[in-house]
């Protein structure tokens, strides 16, 4: 059985997370602009066509932002339609980054980002209750993994999944849902 909550924390990004969210803000505008002279239909056919370009462009970055940039775009521009059916001028700028759960972990109660092989940045989350304090520790001891994360200035959307639920999972997420639903 698969369970999988979503919860938005408070937080404040470091200097290099902050940088991150605007360069994910060009990402998505360079896909974009791509996209738009795209003849295919296909997410998938768009990244393989410029991953190279991108590549170049981006040495540095974590190659999972290539997924998530690309993707955000190909929604963005509406690539799943016929050249001629698209937005003439698709609304491409976001204020968000949306990384991949292979970029995070949590870390002593902080959202460790990494941003390329070896080098991470941190966001302070703050939890607004005990509810949200016991996920976090949760998913620091294992019992849940991130799953993809929106991440903006402010706050960020995490996803936690858990696959195979033990003994102890599941008595944790009773214990969640009971305390969620009666503060």
């Amino acid at each position: 059985m698969v369970f999988a909550l979503s919860e938005v924390y408070p937080c404040e990004p470091d200097e290099e997370v902050l940088k991150l969210v605007e360069e994910f803000a060009e990402m998505v505008r360079w896909w974009a602009e791509r996209a738009r002279g795209f003849q295919g239909k296909d997410y998938t056919a768009l990244r393989r066509a410029f991953y190279a370009d991108w590549v170049k462009r981006w040495p540095e970055a974590n190659r999972q932002l290539i997924h998530t940039s690309a993707s955000v775009a190909a929604s963005r521009v509406k690539l799943q339609r016929s050249a001629e059916e698209r937005p003439k001028s698709p609304d491409v700028e976001v204020s968000y980054a949306v990384l991949h759960p292979k970029m995070l972990k949590v870390v002593g109660g902080r959202l460790r980002v990494s941003l390329a092989r070896g080098e991470y940045a941190y966001v302070h989350l703050k939890p607004e209750n005990d509810y949200q304090q016991r996920l976090l520790r949760q998913a620091e001891d294992g019992l849940w993994r991130l799953g993809q994360a929106v991440l903006t200035k402010s706050w960020v959307l995490l996803t936690f999944t858990s696959y195979e639920l033990d003994e102890m999972a599941f008595q944790a997420v009773q214990e969640l849902l009971v305390d969620r639903r009666f503060s």
